[in-house]
């Protein structure tokens, strides 16, 4: 997770408007940062695919009237493609 740190500080990651994700696709994690400016950093780090289910559907309720929640709603619904894409990946290999 430690490096999810390091390039989402040195401006890597996925954008999404505001938002840049970074997706540890085989741990099943992400992290998610605001780049916002004028807002207070927000920086989310989610470490199942059901915790990032679950801040996806928080945030899309909150989408309707703040535009920041529905970046953070793409930046988590890539997340979520990304670990599923890989744990299909797996599955079909008979890997673990």
């Amino acid at each position: 997770m430690a490096a999810f740190g390091v390039e989402l500080t040195n401006g890597g990651g996925t954008r999404f408007g505001d938002v840049r994700v970074s997706v540890d696709a085989a741990g099943g994690s992400c992290m998610v940062v605001c780049d916002r400016i004028g807002f207070q950093a927000r920086r989310m780090s989610l470490h199942s695919l059901d915790k990032i289910l679950g801040a996806c559907a928080e945030q899309r309720v909150r989408s309707h009237s703040d535009p920041l929640a529905a970046d953070i709603v793409r930046a988590l619904s890539f997340a979520v493609q990304c670990i599923q894409q890989h744990s299909s990946r797996h599955d079909r290999r008979g890997r673990p």
